[in-house]
């Protein structure tokens, strides 16, 4: 009886795979669709000084906001940090470029916290902290830093996706470093994409970083993963969109192969790597949901996950009947900003 009751269990099991194979392969939708409209902020092409709209594709901490809703965007490459009004009236114009304690080279990522301004400098090989008056305080460099993507700041711990200059053993880094507000590294965690160039480990191991009720969510940008670690470094998920059955995902990937692109195991150039983008931007809410805008054009998908890695549902963000491309997501008090693309032009946004 159980021998019958085991084999029932396997073909219903085999029933449900192959169902969900071929409804993946017609391209079905497998989640729900959810539309939500927008709320215009801020018109960001308005804004004097002008923003290079290039760190909002290169970085993946762009923007902030402090607790009087004052906004500071990114300016990586003019070297400074602009702050302005939640009206867009220009405040201050925090860094120019150099070496000099008040001076930035290439920064690469913004956090606030508290009264304080946490930047990554110099393509990640040093953290520098301002007040939001403009005002420096302290830096520290990160030793053996080669390049850095993300940071976020949680208590007095500071999460950075260090990439170490180790050609021979960079394999067995690991993808987060933590470290005191002293510059102090506490502990290492979270598994890299191994990879078969060095190369490679420098590019598929950028990753975004968000931190709520003291555990650790990320997503890689140019792979389709999402994953979850506690501080110890115990992996709480790691959930391949690539496997979830997301259309997009799957038509990205059919995309990948077709032109030929790079992958962590295969690496054709040693200069430079082809790849796809898969997340654009990445936040999370109190609540431990995770948003997630994937990369496709037209259709400025958002996929909504649940706090164990699980798709619920998929969001396309709208303004009136036109789509808003989500290009990077910021959560406070948990009401989600957007900074997204509506035709040509780039807009902040909120829902």
């Amino acid at each position: 009886m159980r021998i019958w009751l085991l084999l029932f269990k396997l073909l219903l099991l085999f029933i449900v795979l192959f169902l969900y194979s071929f409804l993946y392969s017609l391209g079905a939708d497998l989640y729900p669709k959810r539309e939500i409209q927008v709320v215009p902020m801020l018109n960001l092409n308005a804004l004097n000084p002008k923003i290079d709209f290039t760190s909002i594709y290169i970085s993946n901490n762009c923007f902030a906001m402090d607790m009087n809703e004052n906004l500071y965007f990114l300016d990586m490459q003019n070297h400074r940090i602009l702050k302005f009004t939640k009206k867009g009236n220009f405040i201050k114009q925090i860094g120019k470029i150099g070496q000099g304690n008040e001076e930035l080279y290439y920064p690469k990522g913004i956090f606030i916290k508290d009264n304080y301004l946490f930047v990554l400098n110099d393509l990640g090989r040093s953290i520098k902290v301002f007040s939001l008056k403009g005002d420096f305080l302290y830096k520290f460099s990160i030793d053996n830093a080669y390049r850095s993507h993300s940071l976020y700041v949680f208590n007095d711990l500071i999460l950075i996706d260090v990439k170490y200059n180790d050609k021979e053993k960079y394999n067995k880094n690991k993808l987060i470093s933590i470290f005191n507000e002293k510059g102090q590294i506490i502990k290492k965690i979270g598994k890299i994409l191994k990879s078969q160039k060095y190369i490679g480990y420098l590019h598929f191991n950028s990753i975004f970083i968000n931190v709520v009720d003291k555990k650790i969510f990320g997503a890689f940008n140019y792979y389709p993963v999402v994953f979850c670690y506690d501080f110890e470094g115990k992996e709480l998920f790691y959930r391949d969109l690539g496997k979830a059955g997301v259309r997009e995902i799957g038509e990205l990937i059919k995309l990948g192969k077709e032109k030929g692109v790079d992958n962590p195991e295969s690496i054709k150039r040693e200069k430079g790597i082809f790849r796809i983008i898969y997340c654009r931007g990445f936040a999370v809410d109190k609540n431990k949901h995770i948003f997630y805008s994937l990369n496709v054009k037209n259709k400025g998908l958002l996929l909504h996950i649940k706090e164990s890695g699980e798709i619920m549902e998929e969001i396309i963000l709208k303004k009136g009947k036109v789509i808003v491309l989500p290009l990077k997501l910021y959560i406070q008090n948990n009401i989600h900003y957007v900074i997204g693309k509506i035709k040509k032009d780039y807009f902040l946004l909120k829902f």
